[in-house]
Order: C-alpha cells, then structure tokens, then sequence
C-alpha cells in the first residue's frame, strides 16, 4: 500500500514494482488506495511473492513531469510474543509513505 501526501493528481500515472533491478508496472488506483499486488509484473528478478520484499521502486509521472523516482523501504510491524516478548511473532506490513511536495 502507497499512501501520498499530499494526495496526488488525478492525472498521475503511478508504476511500481518490488525488489532491485525491477520494471516498474501501472499501478491502478481502487478506492481510494494505491495498493501494489505481489504478483506479476510487479515482481523483479529473483523476488517471489511470500512477503519478502524489502524495497518498493515508485515512479510517479503528471504529464511530461516526473514527481517521484526512487527506491523506498517497506516498514514492517513486528509484534513480539513470549513471556518476555523474546520471540518473533507475527508481522505485517505498513503503508509506504510518499510525499509529493516540492
């Protein structure tokens, strides 16, 4: 999931895709939220869709002007279990948040 701030344009084209080395593809907006399936074409090279990826490439375009080129790190939520929260437990992953701002 791709949160932007401020809210962009509705006449941006947003591609996207997870790991190094990818071939951003269009991302389309539903309700609302810009969210990035892991599955194909999303996917770079040697990225399998278990949850694994760590990077999401964005590339956001308004017309001929490019907002956003980057590579942003996926936050993950971890929450911690056993008596004293030693032991890794369930995860998930948080909204990349982007921001549009000059």
């Amino acid at each position: 999931m791709v949160e932007f701030e401020p809210a962009p344009p509705e006449s941006v084209v947003v591609t996207a895709c997870f790991g190094a080395d990818c071939v951003p593809a269009e991302v389309d907006q539903l309700r609302g939220e810009w969210a990035v399936p892991q599955e194909a074409p999303y996917l770079g090279p040697g990225v399998i869709a278990n949850g694994s990826a760590q990077t999401l490439r964005l590339v956001v375009v308004d017309g001929t002007r490019t907002l956003v080129d980057d590579e942003f790190e996926i936050p993950v939520t971890v929450e911690r279990t056993g008596i004293f929260g030693q032991c890794t437990g369930p995860f998930r992953y948080e909204p990349v948040h982007v921001s549009l701002g000059g």
